[in-house]
């Protein structure tokens, strides 16, 4: 698992072209922080993180 240094790159897509790409700036590896926005917008948008 490779971690941005400075944070981790994660994509939001609600689904309707709505794309947002956020980086998570925290000590979370990519699998917690997405885990994390995945409870977040588990109703309205998928999450992925690199």
């Amino acid at each position: 698992m490779s971690v941005v240094k400075g944070g981790v790159q994660c994509t939001i897509d609600f689904g309707d072209g709505d794309i947002l790409l956020t980086k998570v700036h925290s000590d979370l590896d990519a699998a917690a922080a997405e885990k994390a926005l995945k409870e977040s917008y588990q109703d309205i948008a998928s999450v992925s993180c690199s």
